[in-house]
């Protein structure tokens, strides 16, 4: 396994044992850790490593990470609390939610249920729609 990834992608593995052991394959073999201890480490880089991204082939979801993923629901849940909070400062009975993130994919709607308008005429009714919603309270 680590002579075919030393003649496959020398330069993804080089990056990779740097990124995660601070050093190269070559050095540490040379400092005196055994070629199975070696071997052993670069077969278990983890999925979104450079010699993962080498070996396989190219996918579009790549550069949708699980670290991404999060982000972007994070980024969707402020979004809406911040617009019902805005509505509630500013007295409106109806609360506008932000579009969500775009995703890898999913068109801009796809996945969204929405209410006509994406408005609610109070957080009355946005409770009893979101109580309904799998998963809801």
């Amino acid at each position: 396994m680590l002579l075919e990834l030393l003649g496959e992608c020398p330069d993804a593995l080089a990056a990779d044992f740097y990124r995660y052991y601070g050093d190269s394959p070559r050095r540490l073999h040379a400092r005196g850790v055994p070629m199975c201890d070696i071997a052993a480490m670069a077969a278990h880089l983890p999925p979104d490593s450079a010699v993962a991204r080498a070996v396989r082939p190219p996918s579009p979801d790549d550069v949708w990470t699980l670290d991404a993923q999060l982000a972007a629901a994070a980024v969707d849940t402020l979004g809406g609390l911040l617009a019902v909070a805005r509505a509630q400062f500013e007295g409106r009975r109806r609360v506008s939610f932000p579009d969500p993130i775009q995703r890898p994919g999913i068109g801009p709607r796809d996945g969204v249920e929405r209410l006509a308008g994406d408005t609610f005429a109070s957080p009355a009714a946005w409770d009893a729609w979101y109580a309904q919603q799998p998963g809801g309270r």
